[in-house]
């Protein structure tokens, strides 16, 4: 027959070795989750980030004057003859520049 301090460190034991493992693998895989975090908060924000970052590029003032796609491509290709345009993005409000 068993004794029941038998099966009381019995359980203790197995609830200690998982908790071991659980520790083990919460201290290799926190590093992964911590980086998943960050890029992904990253690339969550990456709208309110560039906005941030390249307002002197981004923001322009509204003079009233316009140009035409084709003048800033025309315009693009001589400054830059080098370069291949690849795509355009015309400015989403009045003040913003042409991407």
């Amino acid at each position: 027959m068993k004794n029941s301090n038998d099966d009381n460190k019995s359980r203790n034991s197995l609830s200690q070795a998982i908790w071991r493992w659980h520790f083990y693998a919460g201290m290799i895989f926190a590093p992964f989750l911590l980086i998943l975090a960050i890029t992904g908060g990253i690339y969550l924000f990456k709208p309110q980030i560039e906005s941030f970052i390249y307002k002197e590029y981004y923001s322009i003032q509204d003079e009233g004057q316009k140009m035409l796609p084709s003048e800033q491509l025309e315009e693009v290709k001589n400054t830059y003859p080098q370069s291949e345009i690849t795509r355009f993005r015309p400015g989403v409000e009045t003040n913003r520049s042409s991407r």
